[in-house]
């Protein structure tokens, strides 16, 4: 075993005179296995010093820093030795120190993941799995898609003097369902109830006056985008028709009696 050095043994010598009395020091004796009175001189202070010889004559000091390590644990008793013997007292303490960060480190991480993965089972748990009636719900609560019913109004006029025609049968057909159908009044409004089940639904919508040209046009049955107002242009007057084949063959008729009687009366002067 290493020697204390002279330095260490003045601090270790220190520490037993501070730390110990006469009868405190005689029982660190007895435990060590040594007659307190066999220590040569007459004082405390002379006894120390020859306990600390007699266990460095016999490499016995690091039985000396066990036993006051225990009983005065608040004293950092193996500094006070050298760094060798330190070292032989716990040759282990810094892998040991490792072991315990190493372990507890470990140790927070599985706390954390176990944590998680409950929390994330209770939250499964607690939290209600969507049914079709949610989804359909969730899809059906933008503002774009909420199907509601509403008044539809057109005004229809006059293309060419801009006045409002009444009587216009206005008609709003979508597959699958019931046509709408609208007459519009003296002002040349006709407003037609769209159902919630036809809203925001495809559509074709057909304009009928007497007099003027059918308006056809595909809409879509939203609230926001429907237009309000149609100009009808006057139909077309057609020619009545001509009997002009039946016409010229009665007018050829007389001729070509006329021409075979010429003909014959040229036949018989001759």
């Amino acid at each position: 075993m290493t020697k204390l050095q002279l330095a260490s043994t003045t601090k270790l010598r220190e520490a037993l005179n501070e730390c110990y009395n006469e009868d405190e020091l005689k029982t660190l004796c007895a435990d060590l296995g040594i007659d307190y009175d066999d220590l040569a001189g007459g004082t405390k202070q002379s006894k120390v010093r020859e306990l600390i010889d007699y266990l460095r004559r016999r490499e016995q000091v690091r039985d000396l820093i066990e036993a006051v390590s225990k009983q005065r644990p608040h004293k950092n008793w193996h500094r006070l030795a050298n760094p060798q013997l330190e070292q032989q007292v716990t040759p282990y303490s810094s892998f040991q120190k490792w072991l315990v960060i190493s372990a507890i480190a470990i140790s927070s991480m599985l706390i954390v993941i176990l944590v998680a993965l409950l929390t994330r089972e209770l939250f499964a748990i607690s939290t209600p799995q969507p049914t079709p009636t949610t989804l359909s719900l969730a899809v059906t609560s933008t503002p774009q898609r909420t199907a509601m019913s509403f008044t539809y109004p057109v005004q229809i006029k006059a293309g060419d003097s801009g006045q409002p025609l009444p009587d216009v049968a206005v008609t709003i057909y979508v597959i699958g369902q019931a046509p709408l159908r609208g007459i519009t009044d003296a002002n040349g409004y006709a407003r037609i109830l769209i159902d919630s089940n036809m809203a925001n639904q495809p559509a074709r919508l057909e304009v009928q006056a007497q007099g003027y040209e059918q308006q056809t046009l595909n809409i879509d049955l939203h609230q926001d985008t429907l237009p309000v107002q149609f100009c009808l242009g006057r139909r077309r007057q057609t020619s009545r028709p001509r009997l002009w084949c039946k016409t010229h063959q009665r007018l050829n008729q007389p001729v070509r009696l006329q021409s075979g009687l010429r003909h014959e009366a040229r036949r018989h002067s001759n």
